[in-house]
């Protein structure tokens, strides 16, 4: 049997057990079938994405996996656990540093996508006289930059609004009124933005520098 089969047999499992505490961090009784068949979903995703096209697949499957609990669980409640973030940060830490990444280059993404957002936060409850969106989106932010770097978390941080977008014209198109004054789950758009930035990244870049060369 090959690795790809292997793993994907073990991500039914897998994803059984993170659905199951996907479920108890979100304050749910018990995990309903969406949760089950969403996150089982997204785990053979990642497992694949890890194997196709990662140099370094252990650290990147976490990596999506550490995105996907994240964004599910601010879908559910329109919460971020902070201290998830935080232990999320220094594992993706250590995984990046541990496969040759510098200590000082990394720690610089995680201050970047803080402040990037922790500015857009600060502007966003100055205009508006209330929060646009929690604090707990600026820490993720912030882990996220440590797993990318500076260069792609600046991509990120961009591209999450361009995916929000599309998902506010796309509820738009199949008829789901959006109401101003209820909470928007961020996170999520945040987790798809820096999933594919971190497969695509680097050629976004590349394919950006080309058109303004020419």
């Amino acid at each position: 049997m090959t690795r790809l089969a292997v793993l994907f047999l073990l991500s039914f499992p897998f994803a059984f057990v993170l659905a199951v505490i996907i479920a108890k961090l979100s304050d749910r009784s018990k995990p309903t079938i969406w949760l089950y068949g969403l996150t089982l979903l997204l785990t053979l995703c990642a497992v694949y994405a890890s194997l196709a096209w990662s140099a370094s697949p252990e650290a990147d499957l976490f990596f999506w996996v550490f995105l996907m609990v994240v964004a599910l669980i601010d879908f559910e409640t329109k919460t971020i656990i902070d201290l998830m973030i935080y232990v999320g940060a220094l594992l993706l830490l250590f995984l990046k540093v541990s496969s040759g990444a510098p200590l000082v280059s990394q720690l610089l993404g995680g201050l970047v996508g803080l402040v990037v957002y922790g500015l857009i936060y600060l502007l966003a409850k100055l205009f508006y006289k209330r929060e646009a969106f929690g604090f707990g989106d600026v820490l993720f932010n912030g882990a996220i930059g440590i797993y990318l770097g500076i260069h792609l978390t600046l991509l990120s941080s961009l591209l999450t609004f361009y995916v929000a977008l599309i998902a506010i014209i796309l509820s738009k198109v199949i008829g789901k009124i959006i109401n101003k004054k209820h909470e928007i789950a961020f996170a999520p758009y945040m987790a798809i933005s820096a999933f594919v930035v971190s497969v695509w990244g680097d050629v976004m870049i590349r394919m950006y520098i080309q058109m303004i060369m020419r």
